[in-house]
């Protein structure tokens, strides 16, 4: 058991600090926001993985598997908002760019929360990792059902991934004050983000089960 967790443990932490979609949205909002902003970024996808845990541990993820309806329709939504995320970065004004770098919008900590959140809940390819991956650490041995046993994997895959993740979004806000200062950088990686994420909502849309 206790081999069993340890594995467990590497496992998570690998795939904790493999970049993906939610990981370049927080490096995105922390470059361009700062640590505040990025912060909600990383604490919005977390939020967005207990939809996907709470799933898994009462088997809708199974029903997302196996319903070819629900899985395009969640697919494509999360491919719609990230084509959204990525237009709207390459049209924005180098005005509007400074501006956000030297002011924080009101309201734009719950924006951006809700927009992690949505970036997260609507990739079925999370729904389908989950499904795939924690089942591997179930006890079937265990005096704890299937169910519970998936939401405590999930629980603490959500806690180590949310930790890596406000790490990654400290990290990168720190290069804000450079990117303030330099506004040519500034406009170079918005239009970088904005083609990333037109990128993985073109990758999301051509997913397949």
């Amino acid at each position: 058991m206790t081999q069993n967790w340890l594995i467990y443990f590497i496992a998570v932490l690998t795939v904790a600090l493999i970049p993906g979609p939610d990981m370049l949205y927080i490096i995105s909002q922390s470059l361009n926001h700062g640590k505040r902003l990025g912060l909600a970024a990383a604490l919005g996808i977390g939020a967005g993985c207990f939809v996907h845990i709470f799933a898994v541990s009462i088997g809708l993820s199974s029903f997302l598997f196996h319903s070819s309806l629900a899985f395009s329709l969640i697919k494509y939504l999360g491919a719609c908002y990230l084509l959204y995320l990525g237009i709207q970065a390459l049209l924005k004004k180098q005005s509007a760019l400074l501006e956000n770098a030297h002011h924080t919008v009101t309201g734009s900590w719950r924006k951006v929360f809700i927009q992690g959140l949505f970036t997260n809940m609507f990739n079925p390819k999370v729904a389908l990792f989950f499904l795939a991956f924690l089942p591997q650490f179930v006890t079937p041995a265990s005096s704890h059902s299937m169910g519970l046993q998936l939401l405590i994997l999930g629980l603490i895959f959500n806690g180590i991934g949310t930790f890596s993740n406000v790490l990654v979004a400290l990290f990168f806000g720190t290069a804000k004050q450079w990117l303030t200062a330099h506004p040519a950088a500034l406009k170079i990686q918005q239009k970088i983000s904005g083609f990333l994420f037109i990128g993985l909502g073109l990758k999301l849309a051509a997913f397949e089960r």
